[in-house]
């Protein structure tokens, strides 16, 4: 482990590593919604190997050869970096489809057309979010709104 991941392990209080004996599943086939098929990586301790679990797949620019993103089980995720359960993140977990009430309650693009204040929108070829602003930026425009896009060679986490 790095200075840095200890550090910053520290400072969201995670629990140590239960094992450093890890393996990398390579190439595992994951098909999409639409049909297509993703390849993935998976890094997962030696004794779980072979064992479905929840996992957080982090896609990054560079590539599945070089571990740059981070692997998190989703489950006791949120107590393990807060001590305590948070009641958004559980209940976000609990509605994995976009179509759920609990996501559709909480999808604002039928009304981004209505703001009337100057937008600036800024987002990175990789942000994960990036297909939802270009969307945005389009129904602004489209309503004749005040608008502006930045878009950078970024993923959403990178650093300023």
């Amino acid at each position: 482990m790095s200075l840095a991941s200890a550090i910053l392990a520290r400072r969201m209080r995670l629990a140590r590593a239960r094992t450093r004996a890890l393996v990398c599943e390579r190439d595992l086939r994951v098909v999409m919604q639409d049909g297509a098929a993703l390849l993935a990586d998976r890094w997962v301790a030696r004794a779980a190997r072979g064992r479905a679990g929840p996992t957080v797949l982090v896609r990054s620019p560079y590539g599945r050869r070089h571990v740059i993103g981070l692997i998190f089980p989703l489950i006791g995720l949120d107590r393990q970096a807060t001590g305590a359960e948070v009641d958004w993140w559980r209940e976000a977990l609990a509605n994995p489809g976009r179509d759920s009430r609990y996501w559709v309650a909480r999808d604002y693009a039928a009304g981004v057309s209505e703001v009337a204040a100057p937008v600036q929108l800024v987002g990175g070829w990789y942000d994960i979010f990036l297909p939802w602003m270009l969307e945005d930026f389009d129904a602004l425009r489209a309503a004749g709104r005040d608008a502006q896009l930045v878009v950078g060679p970024w993923a959403h986490i990178s650093p300023a």
